[in-house]
């Protein structure tokens, strides 16, 4: 898994070489290289290759997934479609987990996979206005 580099240690209007950057980063030269074939913004083709740190701020940061957002009250998040879907014909089993909690399984519109969500037994009421809502007894699994 790829190792997550944090831009805060570089400083904007310093320029920096391949092994400077690769330090200040704690990554290899390898990967600052392969961040040059992936287009990191460098002052010149010449050696020694310098790179603005305002440009490896940016490209990092570029980098970043974007923030995840709150599920509205007719999306699941699908782990192989890696996005809020919605269920498939709001069509949601509920299972009623403790006192406070359920948990609501449907069918994920894109991939047909299962996907479930944790509810707040006080907020089942507004579930039940946006899905077709069958209970599942827990003793039974």
């Amino acid at each position: 898994m790829p190792k997550k580099v944090s831009s805060r240690s570089l400083k904007a209007h310093r320029t920096y070489t391949v092994l400077e950057l690769a330090e200040s980063l704690h990554v290899t030269v390898g990967t600052v290289r392969s961040w040059i074939k992936q287009d990191l913004r460098t002052l010149s083709s010449k050696r020694p290759i310098l790179i603005v740190g305002s440009d490896a701020k940016e490209f990092l940061d570029s980098r970043k997934k974007p923030i995840s957002r709150r599920l509205l009250e007719n999306e699941f998040h699908c782990l192989s479609c890696s996005t809020p879907v919605r269920a498939l014909g709001d069509l949601v089993d509920c299972t009623l987990q403790s006192e406070t909690t359920a948990r609501l399984s449907a069918i994920c519109m894109g991939c047909e996979k299962m996907v479930c969500r944790m509810i707040s037994r006080a907020d089942l009421t507004n579930f039940e206005q946006v899905f077709d809502i069958s209970y599942r007894d827990v003793s039974a699994t």
